[in-house]
């Protein structure tokens, strides 16, 4: 089977391109970050990649030919920029998957699945806003697009991933530096990168 991921470069992708080379999958990659995307070529050296934002619907629609499946996992996902550039983010998590639905309903592969987030539950920031926004795109494509299966999957903190508060606090201890806790009232709670293998 052949199979697009959308975001191929971070930190998931990286981990999913891994999982299903090893199972036996064809894989095309795109994401718009290059100098990410020359590191997971070299990493991946059997996988096609494209340059390019998934917002473009040329890049898209190139992208899509003739795949099975797509696991779109592109995104602007730090909540702190989100709420500092929405613009930024409402470009990649909504218009973006909007042109991933449309690309999956021109080219009709079996399934689509989109990755969201625990904040997407209770909305309380433009990040989650645009999550929430994509799993309502992707219920309306599949009144659409019967031939093609949407479906989400909601994560939630995944341990030592880009931009995790660890990775921050272990670079902050290593520098010297204080520790910067916003609230210490807070909890969090992590998934394993092992727990996502299973």
């Amino acid at each position: 089977m052949k199979c697009l991921i959308t975001g191929c470069s971070g930190f998931l992708g990286r981990e999913l391109t891994k999982k299903l080379l090893n199972e036996g999958y064809e894989v095309i990659g795109i994401a718009r970050n290059e100098g990410n995307l020359i590191n997971y070529q070299h990493l991946f050296p059997e996988v096609k990649i494209i340059s390019g934002d998934i917002n473009d619907e040329w890049n898209i629609r190139k992208a899509m030919k003739g795949v099975e499946g797509v696991f779109h996992l592109a995104a602007y996902k730090h909540v702190g920029m989100a709420e500092k550039e929405p613009l930024q983010c409402i470009k990649s998590n909504v218009l973006g998957s909007i042109q991933v639905i449309k690309a999956s309903i021109r080219e009709k592969p079996r399934f689509v699945i989109g990755i969201s987030t625990d904040k997407a539950a209770h909305v309380s920031g433009v990040y989650g806003a645009t999550k929430f926004l994509m799993e309502k795109l992707f219920l309306e494509a599949e009144s659409i697009n019967t031939h093609t299966q949407y479906r989400i999957v909601r994560f939630g903190n995944i341990l030592c991933s880009t931009g995790s508060v660890i990775c921050n606090w272990k670079n902050d201890i290593l520098a010297g530096n204080q520790i910067e806790i916003t609230d210490p009232e807070a909890t969090r709670f992590f998934l394993r990168l092992m727990m996502l293998s299973t």
